[in-house]
């Protein structure tokens, strides 16, 4: 994540994932203005089951945007 949020001149948002998942960033890129959201893995809802209502909740914001 933090590859992508340098490119997009995002650094002054970038953080831990557990801080910054389910935030919506605007960016500009050469063609267009995007948006960046930064989610778990869905491998985490595997390893860590403790997070995935965290990971269902994020996958709910993607329909919104």
């Amino acid at each position: 994540m933090e590859y992508v949020m340098l490119k997009l001149g995002l650094e002054s948002h970038l953080g831990p994932i557990g801080q910054i998942h389910g935030k919506s960033f605007d960016a500009e890129v050469g063609y267009a203005k995007i948006k960046v959201l930064p989610l778990y893995h869905s491998a985490v809802a595997i390893y860590n089951r403790s997070k995935k209502d965290l990971l269902i909740k994020d996958f709910q914001m993607l329909k919104q945007l």
